[in-house]
């Protein structure tokens, strides 16, 4: 009898450790491991371990194993993972070498297709260091977020590298697969005053961040452009963001050009939109704003607001305040990308009742995410989406459009399904609809049928739009064109006929 009560308490006590493991993991044995890296217990937890020489760090290191995704088929879901990693490198002259990658892959139940869902690589020198300043030693969480095709259940999870060295671990009992994102389910109608109910359409531009002049004010009168995004503050490429005595001084100095500006767009009836560009203390390598980790971060976003607000009020050359450019976020944080620009909403309403208020929709902007975004119980606020999609060809031009990317036909119908979830979104709380950011590099073939199309649907639906961008990066510019080796100057070409031809309806 003894033997066998000791028999069942260490059967009892293996049920509890790997009851420890999430559900979707199958057993630790079926772990396939590649070079570099080995699964062990640390501590009494079960660990993925990574340790790549820089002498072995040619090809691929991932540890995999199957996991059963069935209860999560046809949904948005989030993965994350617990990790803390040293040593990882990025070097833009080896495009081989990734970072830490955190992956799941599974077959397509119809075409059989691979299907790959993953977060973005992370990196030591970026991450931690340039931007949360956590230490490379502190543990901390990954994600993703991705709608799953329905009817899949086999799959499997990748965690590794390739082509690269350094140190990582990954808390295996950290791994989770959820829901985070509750679906819509408001029924709010929006309110608008008559100035913004009879305000026409908006079609436009983004402007750059650098100061404008007199010269481009009067090249945007010139082409009909009705509306300019101006950028308050810089781009994450010139200044991280982490000192706040020198972002609130951008700030100033973007305002002191708006002043020179202002009279000018007035004149020329181009209504200003005011965007909140680069979040103080910046974004980590996932693109997740570092102050929805820091609350003292978010309060220095509301104080900028607040400021900018007092400075601008009574300048009717203002149209909106965009409230921040692109937010991101992929599983539970501290504070949500909805909840941060309500805290600005509310510190703006505080000082200016009436001026109209944009929110951005989830994942920079993405029209997909319209699905889950709850508008906001206040008068006069408008609703933006960014149009990128397919990126494979709006950044990567992989493939012509219209024509067939990555296995999917890509035409204006498949532009219409990615714009559905606004359109719904629209039409179940009478909202207005702003289109803040499209485009397509200058080297995609096809580029200005994919400008056409887009604009076309903005147009159907009654959308106001800026496209991206003016005078600023050269593959956006349609005042330059790709010669094949270069961008060069273009008095005209055909992206540029596209976009002069649709602001003549201004």
């Amino acid at each position: 009898m003894k033997r066998f009560l000791n028999l069942f308490f260490l059967i009892g006590i293996c049920g509890l450790c790997r009851a420890q493991l999430p559900p979707e993991l199958s057993a630790p044995e079926h772990w396939q491991l590649d070079r570099g890296v080995v699964h062990r217990k640390t501590d009494g937890k079960d660990r993925i371990v990574l340790d790549v020489k820089e002498t072995e760090k040619a090809g691929r290191h991932y540890a995999e194993i199957p996991i059963n995704l069935s209860a999560h088929a046809g949904k948005y879901t989030t993965f994350s993972i617990r990790m803390r990693s040293r040593g990882w490198k990025k070097d833009k002259k080896e495009p081989a070498r990734r970072g830490i990658r955190f992956m799941v892959s599974y077959r397509h139940p119809e075409t059989g297709k691979t299907v790959w869902h993953h977060s973005w690589d992370s990196w030591d020198t970026v991450d931690w260091e340039k931007y949360s300043g956590q230490k490379p030693e502190e543990w901390k969480e990954i994600s993703f977020f991705s709608r799953l095709d329905p009817g899949i259940s086999d799959a499997r999870l990748f965690l590794g590298t390739e082509n690269n060295s350094g140190t990582a671990e990954f808390d295996l009992a950290s791994f989770h697969v959820r829901q985070v994102f509750r679906a819509d389910a408001s029924d709010h109608i929006c309110a608008y005053s008559e100035r913004v109910r009879n305000t026409p359409v908006l079609r436009g531009v983004n402007g750059s961040p650098h100061p404008m002049k007199e010269e481009d004010i009067k090249t945007l009168h010139a082409w009909n452009v009705n509306a300019l995004r101006y950028w308050i503050s810089a781009y994450a490429w010139e200044f991280s963001g982490k000192d706040l005595r020198e972002l609130e001084n951008r700030i100033e100095k973007r305002l002191e050009n708006l002043d020179r500006i202002a009279p000018l767009a007035e004149k020329y009836g181009i209504r200003l939109i005011l965007c909140y560009g680069l979040p103080p203390g910046g974004r980590r390598s996932d693109a997740t704003l570092e102050m929805q980790h820091r609350p003292e971060l978010a309060e220095f976003y509301v104080k900028m607001w607040e400021k900018i607000a007092r400075h601008c009020r009574g300048n009717s050359a203002i149209w909106a305040y965009d409230l921040i450019n692109e937010p991101q976020q992929t599983t539970e944080l501290p504070i949500s990308y909805l909840d941060l620009q309500k805290r600005a909403a509310e510190a703006i309403r505080r000082i200016d009742p009436e001026i109209p208020l944009i929110v951005e929709s989830n994942l920079l902007a993405s029209p997909e995410m319209f699905r889950f975004l709850e508008p906001l119980k206040m008068k006069n606020v408008i609703y933006q989406a960014h149009m990128y999609v397919p990126a494979e060809f709006t950044h990567s031009t992989l493939a012509p459009y219209p024509g067939n990317i990555r296995g999917k036909q890509w035409d204006k119908q498949a532009l219409r399904e990615v714009l559905q979830p606004v359109l719904d979104f629209q039409k179940r709380h009478k909202a207005r609809i702003y289109i803040g950011e499209f485009s397509a590099r200058a080297r995609g073939i096809g580029t200005e049928h994919y400008l056409r199309d887009c604009i076309d649907l903005f147009e159907e639906y009654g959308w106001d739009w800026t496209y991206h961008s003016f005078r600023e990066a050269p593959t956006w510019d349609v005042e330059k064109e790709w010669n094949g080796k270069t961008h060069v100057p273009s008095a005209d070409n055909p992206r540029k006929r596209v976009l002069l031809d649709a602001l003549k309806r201004n």
